[in-house]
């Protein structure tokens, strides 16, 4: 397999798989080693009100975005020749968007408060990062198109530490609020791009003529189709959290937004496997990888989801506080759906990069809606584990979709996807020392 980067050459996957893993790591640890510093000084009502405060913002993000940062990747793995013109009416796109975001959420915010005049300014204060974080978006998009993968670890990184250094610091100096609290995550979606300014900057003066105006429609397209899964993608990992509050309680979103982020940590390698395989695929589509790709992602997310499962009861209480115990049992549902899931997502990477990007769309559209008729059932009565039954159920079905559909489209094997093999397991210590000897 050969995959060359336009800023350079051979590319080794288990070396830029660990690279998107270790740096994987950083944001889900960060908020990990913030969450309880925000649990123990804002408290359970406080902790909603900042998880309701800043969840408008991080569902914007992902879909106003409108599949541009995937197109671009998706096409820049394909031709590495993507004109500057394509990049600039994709951007021109983005800042539209999420102008007409902005003004969206300040005009919602009474709805999404709750009609709760704190939390209402809240919202309007952290969609002023809107802008800037789309932008970043783009920016990232184009750097995993070239398999620039350290840079897409030093933003990483970089919003990380805006995370720690910001609630920490604020903490500290005893001026740790909700208002500031928002104020620093709303800052983290957006910094992080400053790290992509200077190879994006040398590649300005490499890129070829502004191309023909099919081409840039061909682009477009390809984004409006894999938008609809952005979006139904973005609304089925964060539309329970937007929901919570008016069907139940922030006090159930602070136990909810814990259990969230403890469980999501599993996703490290599944997330870091499915960003480097979408660019490869798209250049050069092979199925026996793909499959083992999503073997390997499946048998390392199971095996820390057994991990976190086992060590939630004693560990959530001590480091988050007993009032945050009840997300023990929420942890657990949650891991379960995430983990059956998982082929899928891999799978659902294949269907993009192989130009099937609606049907990928559909299956997540189909889950958003079993998701939400789940949310309005459940969560009145049960609360944050009414969210995570119905999170867990969705992202179950969709996972198993998209396996389903790479059957019958391509006739990729489901057994192959779903089913990590012994050879899988003996293979691994081996997979991780050639990514660090290369």
């Amino acid at each position: 397999m050969r995959s060359d980067s336009a800023l350079g050459g051979r590319r080794s996957f288990g070396r830029d798989a660990l690279t998107a893993a270790v740096s994987g790591v950083a944001n889900p640890l960060s908020m990990l080693i913030v969450s309880p510093v925000l649990a123990r000084v804002l408290g359970v009502e406080g902790r909603g009100e900042l998880a309701a405060a800043t969840a408008p913002l991080s569902l914007a993000i992902v879909v106003l975005a409108f599949g541009i940062p995937e197109t671009l990747t998706h096409f820049l793995a394909r031709d590495r020749r993507l004109a500057r013109g394509v990049g600039l009416y994709l951007t021109a796109a983005l800042v539209v968007l999420g102008l007409i975001g902005v003004s969206s959420i300040y005009l919602l915010a009474p709805v999404l408060s709750g009609s709760v005049e704190s939390l209402e300014r809240l919202i309007r204060l952290a969609s002023i990062a809107l802008v800037p974080a789309l932008g970043q978006s783009a920016l990232r998009g184009w750097a995993m198109g070239h398999h620039l993968w350290r840079s897409v670890a030093a933003e990483r990184y970089l919003t990380a530490s805006v995370r720690l250094l910001g609630v920490y610091g604020l903490a500290l100096g005893g001026a740790l609020t909700v208002t500031t609290a928002t104020i620093v995550m709303a800052a983290a979606y957006a910094i992080g791009g400053v790290s992509y300014l200077p190879a994006f900057a040398r590649s300005l003066r490499t890129q070829s003529a502004p191309p023909a105006e099919d081409g840039a429609r061909k682009y477009f397209l390809y984004a409006a189709l894999l938008w609809f899964g952005t979006l139904s993608g973005a609304l089925l990992g964060r539309i329970d959290q937007v929901l919570i509050t008016p069907l139940s309680a922030t006090g159930e979103l602070g136990i909810y937004v814990v259990a969230v982020n403890v469980a999501e940590a599993i996703l490290v390698f599944n997330t870091a496997f499915r960003d480097v395989i979408f660019p490869r695929e798209s250049a050069a589509p092979s199925l026996d990888r793909l499959a083992q790709v999503a073997r390997t992602s499946t048998l390392i997310t199971a095996l820390v989801g057994i991990g976190v499962c086992v060590a939630a009861p004693l560990a959530v209480p001590w480091i988050f506080g007993d009032d945050f115990s009840g997300s023990t049992l929420v942890i657990v549902v949650l891991v379960v759906g995430l983990v059956v899931g998982n082929p899928g997502s891999i799978a659902g990477a294949g269907l993009a990069a192989r130009g099937r990007p609606g049907i990928r769309s559909g299956l997540l559209f189909a889950s958003v809606v079993t998701n939400v008729v789940l949310l309005f059932v459940l969560v009145p009565n049960y609360g944050a584990l009414g969210a995570a039954m119905a999170a867990s159920v969705a992202n179950a079905a969709a996972g198993i979709g998209a396996v389903v559909a790479m059957w019958i489209v391509f006739d990729a094997e489901p057994v192959a996807f779903a089913l990590p093999r012994v050879a899988d397991l003996t293979a691994l210590p081996g997979v991780f020392r050639k990514a660090l000897r290369s």
